[in-house]
């Protein structure tokens, strides 16, 4: 099992030790652990037509979850709007944070594009409500 498909685990302790590991990678190397995520984010229709373990579809792919052209970041923000647990989204927002830091200053415009998709995506003033000061604290 691959860290994409347990960023996504149903399981909460794999989504939290994932995350860990990558707050952790990202505080060092940002912008590789950025590229990779992107890397196999468009390798990606080509691995989803292969079997995993015997015919059998990852956990990920069958729930329509993943990496996709948004890479880590994206994948990211979206764990904040469906997963409730404080300490995950607590290391997710600060492995956004890191992210944000590394990487804004090379490629602004990538970071404000993002940031209006989840804007955008957002239905209901609850979740824009719940999301808005981290995106601010992001962009500011």
């Amino acid at each position: 099992m691959c860290s994409q498909e347990m960023l996504f685990s149903p399981h909460l302790i794999l989504r939290r030790a994932v995350i860990a590991c990558l707050r952790q990678l990202v505080q060092r190397e940002a912008a590789e652990v950025s590229d990779h995520a992107l890397s196999l984010a468009s390798d990606r229709p080509a691995l989803s037509s292969a079997p995993v373990a015997g015919n059998v579809t990852s956990a990920a792919q069958r729930r329509g979850v993943g990496i996709t052209d948004t890479g880590l970041e994206g994948a990211l923000f979206g764990l904040l709007d469906r997963d409730t647990d404080r300490q995950l989204c607590c290391n997710v927002q600060d492995t956004l944070v890191s992210l944000l830091q590394a990487l804004a200053a090379d490629n602004l415009t990538r970071w404000i594009l993002l940031i209006k998709d989840v804007l955008q995506a957002s239905s209901g003033i609850h979740r824009l409500t719940l999301n808005l000061p981290l995106l601010l604290s992001l962009l500011f």
